[in-house]
C-alpha cells in the first residue's frame, strides 16, 4: 500500500526546482490531509505563535516592524514544524515518517493540478513579498 493512502497529511514539493541534493522545495499552497490530523494543529499552533509574537512587537513601537510573511506562515514553519534539518535535505522527523507523506512532483504539468493559475493579482509594488518591506502586518485602530 502507498504511504499516501495512509497518511495523515500530504506534502507537494517541485522536483524540478531542487537540482541539488540540498534542495527542498516544498509547497504551502497545496496541501493535503485528514480532517482533525494532529500534524495540522502542530502547523497551526506554529503560525499562530509566530503571528501572535509579531502583534506584541508591532503593539510595543508605532514603527514598521520588519518580518517575513513566508516564514511566520508558510513553508518555512512546515520544515521547521515537520523536518530535521539533516545533511544532504531536511527530512521528515522520525515522530511524523509514518504520517505524512511528501510527494516529489516531477514537473509542473504532472502535478494534476494548475499551479499559480490566478496569478494576476501580482502588479507591482502590490504582492505581499514586497508590501511587507514597507507596511505593518497588524495596522493600528483609528
Amino acid at each position: 500500500m502507498c504511504l499516501a493512502a495512509i497518511a495523515n497529511r500530504v506534502l507537494f514539493g517541485q522536483r524540478w526546482l531542487m537540482p541539488k541534493e540540498t534542495d527542498l522545495d516544498l509547497m504551502n499552497g497545496v496541501l493535503a490531509g485528514r480532517r482533525g490530523a494532529p500534524e495540522r494543529d502542530v502547523l497551526i499552533d506554529a503560525v499562530l505563535a509566530n503571528v501572535r509574537d509579531q502583534k506584541a512587537k508591532e503593539d510595543a513601537t508605532p514603527d514598521h516592524v520588519p518580518y517575513d510573511i513566508h516564514v511566520m506562515t508558510g513553508t518555512y514553519v512546515i520544515v521547521q514544524s515537520l523536518f530535521d534539518r539533516l545533511p544532504p535535505r531536511p527530512r521528515l522527523k522520525a515522530a511524523y515518517q509514518d504520517t505524512v507523506f511528501v510527494h516529489l512532483m516531477n514537473n509542473e504539468a504532472a502535478s494534476g493540478f494548475q499551479l499559480y493559475a490566478d496569478y494576476v493579482y501580482r502588479e507591482p509594488d502590490s504582492h505581499w513579498s514586497e508590501r511587507q518591506k514597507r507596511e505593518r502586518l497588524f495596522r493600528k485602530a483609528g
